[in-house]
Order: structure tokens, then sequence, then C-alpha cells
């Protein structure tokens, strides 16, 4: 057995180590470079942004007729998802938004879902240097959560996004349609605390020394829920309103109540968690558009 040193690269991921700093780097420069040769974007513009504001992509937009199918049977479309999947997942948390929704219409993309998936390659050219950076502050978990509002075209569904950090830089994160639609913004954002809260949940399950904390940003304002374990502040109850004790009274198809049920049960998951004093709310006034970039465009 032979020591070769510090690992530089691991599948495809770059560790860049400042020890007078006590800080960690991981980069995908090189395998950017790659994947921009390998979908002939070398020589395009350099995006701005990952995903073009305003621009909203549909069902509709799928090819219709025997031409357009055999137009984009030559684009590979599906290769360069799981290509830019692979970055998103390992180190790029700012193109989460944007990967996820051209994901939704692999089965069968049109030629406006391809110009999506060349604006985040654009993107990438211009962001290939970025990298997430973590320091030597306190091993604390911090999750923050946030939602958009019926979004999705196809569905009416809104989107949930959440980020956790550790050590300054990113560790988990994801932005995915919700199983249900939500009538309100405030529906909207009680699921996706909810599926934040159960991420925390395993997170301080995996490891019981790390304190864990989660920010919800909510309808422009911020509140956070927190789970401390041996230190910090002691945990105080936060009772919320059940959005459901305000809806009207009236017949209801059987969809409509069981997708009422589902956002009951994620209200109720929430508040019995305030109850056991497994969650702490507390206003939190940063890391606004970290939470946002998961959400929107």
């Amino acid at each position: 057995m032979k020591d070769l040193g510090e690992a530089q690269f691991v599948l495809g991921i770059q560790i860049f180590r400042d020890r007078k700093n006590k800080m960690l780097a991981l980069s995908q420069a090189s395998y950017i470079d790659k994947i921009v040769v390998k979908y002939s974007m070398q020589n395009s513009k350099r995006g701005l942004l990952p995903f073009r504001h305003g621009v909203t992509l549909s069902k509709e937009q799928c090819p219709k007729t025997p031409q357009d199918v055999e137009e984009m049977r030559h684009i590979p479309y599906a290769s360069a998802v799981g290509s830019l999947m692979y970055a998103m997942l390992c180190t790029r948390p700012d193109i989460c938004y944007a990967v996820g929704i051209v994901s939704r219409y692999q089965s069968n993309p049109g030629l406006v879902h391809w110009t999506a998936v060349k604006t985040i390659l654009k993107y990438l050219r211009r962001t290939r240097d970025y990298t997430l950076v973590y320091g030597s502050k306190d091993l604390i978990l911090t999750g923050y959560t946030d939602s958009d509002f019926q979004t999705d075209r196809d569905s009416r569904k809104s989107t949930s996004g959440s980020v956790f950090t550790l050590n300054g830089g990113a560790v988990v994160w994801r932005s995915i349609k919700q199983g249900c639609i939500a009538d309100s913004t405030m529906e909207a954002e009680y699921v996706a605390a909810c599926e934040a809260a159960k991420e925390a949940g395993c997170a301080v399950a995996d490891g019981s020394r790390i304190a864990c904390k989660v920010a919800l940003l909510e309808g422009g304002r911020q509140s956070g829920y927190s789970k401390g374990l041996g230190w910090g502040p002691k945990p105080k109850a936060y009772k919320m309103t059940n959005a459901s004790s305000s809806t009207t009274s009236g017949p209801q198809s059987t969809i409509q109540l069981q997708l009422q049920a589902k956002l009951d049960q994620a209200m109720q998951q929430i508040e019995e968690q305030t109850r056991n004093h497994d969650v702490l709310v507390s206003k939190v006034e940063r890391m606004r558009k970290l939470i946002e970039d998961m959400t929107q465009a």
C-alpha cells in the first residue's frame, strides 16, 4: 500500500485546501468545461442567469407533429440534463431550480425546452469557477426553505425549495414540485416547511451531536425553526394558524378532500413538532437570496 497524499480530484470534483485559514473548497470547473464542449456550447455567449426571467415551460411546448418529433430525436436532451444534474447534485445548488424544471420534460422535450437547457450551459460557462466553500465555524446545520405558488402551468402545483448549510457551505439542497395543489401561498409554504422539517429530522438523527436550525421564508418575511441538541437557546413553543379552519364550508369533490387532507397533515406535523419542542421559531433576516434561487428564476 502506497500513500499518494491528499486527494485532489474525486469523481470529477476538485478539492482545494487552505489549512492556514481552515477552509476547504469544492470545484467542478474541469467537468463543466467538458460538458460545455460535449454539447457544442464552447463558443456561445456566457449566460447571466441559469433560467431566463419570465420564461414558463409546459407540455404545450412539446412536439406535436412527426416532423417536430424527428427533429428532437437528434438532440441529446436527456444526456445533457443528466450531465447538468450531476453538476447540480455535487457542487452547484445555484442551478437546482433550473435543472429541476427542464428535467420534467425528458420524455418528450421540445425546442423551447432544449433552449432552456442551453441557457443553463451558457450560465455554467460563465460561472465555471464558482466553488462551494466550507469554513471553520460552529458545527451547526442550518436549513432555509421557501416555496413559490402554482407556477407549474400543467398541474398548477407549487415548487418547494430548501438549502441546508454547514460551516458556511451548502451540504444539502433541493427544488421539487409539491405533491398537492395549494390554495394559497401560506399553504404552499406550510408544505415546504413540513418537508424541510423532515429533512432536518433525518440530519439530526444521522448526527446526534449536530445542532440543527431550519429557517423558513414565508410570504416576504422570514421566520425560523430550529432544534438545539445540548446548547443554544431554550426551545419555546409557537402556535401556528391552521389554514383549514378558515376555509369555507360546502360540498367538495373527492380530489379536493384528498388534497386538503395532505395540506392539513403538513400543518399538523409542524404544529406537533413545535408542541414537542422539536422545532423553535425565530426570525432570520439573512440568506433570502440563497433560498429564493430554489423556487424562482
